[in-house]
């Protein structure tokens, strides 16, 4: 059996995976600049915590040793090795596919899941760190023509991607393209729904992985 230490020092956090007639692997996490240790602990046991409900771990009830699930796929420890390397860049651009706002503008850990069971369909909800930046993107683009004001939400967008090429597929590549049609005075956003339950939780705990990446940086990594 396999077990994830949470080893934490002055200055880094460092992730062991051991396991029977292995040498074993690591998972080596930094503070990320300007991040004092007890919040970048406090990152790295969050997303434990997330990859926990998604079947991928099992903590201990220290809360800072955790089990790798034996019974998770090669692909989904290539998908849990892409995404800790290359991190999950969460994004909210506008039509021109222009940068708005990023994980970093949001609560971490905030993104939910709203269920509407009479509909059989859910929404994701998430909220910001700042009220006032947010009205005033949203003003922005609220004020412009009515084929131009989304706010376009992408998870790993590439230069390569466009809204405008996007938004006609029957599986645009982002996540959701709400329109904006007056400015949004709060710091609670929801997109419009349209998604099974299944997807929107996928989302949401990539969103809050998202969210927690940004407060450590991963040096290395290897999952055998």
């Amino acid at each position: 059996m396999r077990k994830i230490w949470l080893m934490i020092s002055v200055f880094m956090l460092t992730i062991f995976i051991t396991g029977c007639g292995t040498s074993g692997s690591t998972l080596h996490f930094t503070a990320a600049e300007n991040v004092d240790n007890e919040k970048a602990k406090e990152s790295v046991s969050s997303i434990l915590s997330l990859l926990e409900m998604d079947g991928l771990v099992n903590i201990s009830e220290d809360e800072v040793t955790a089990t790798l699930n034996e019974n998770i796929s090669p692909s989904q420890k290539e998908s849990l090795q892409k995404s800790l390397n290359e991190g999950i860049d969460l994004s909210f651009r506008d039509a021109n596919d222009e940068k708005m706002l990023g994980e970093k503008d949001l609560v971490p850990g905030s993104a939910e899941v709203n269920t509407r069971k009479d509909l059989d369909t859910a929404s994701i909800a998430v909220q910001m760190k700042d009220k006032d930046h947010f009205h005033e993107i949203t003003k922005e683009i609220a004020n412009r023509e009515n084929r131009e004001n989304q706010l376009v939400i992408w998870i790993n967008y590439e230069e390569s991607q466009s809204y405008k090429e996007e938004k006609d597929k029957d599986n645009p590549t982002y996540v959701a393209a709400p329109r904006v049609s007056t400015p949004l005075n709060t710091d609670s956003v929801q997109s419009a729904g349209g998604f099974s339950e299944e997807k929107a939780e996928k989302l949401v705990q990539k969103i809050n992985i998202a969210t927690w990446l940004q407060y450590v940086e991963l040096e290395s990594i290897e999952i055998e």
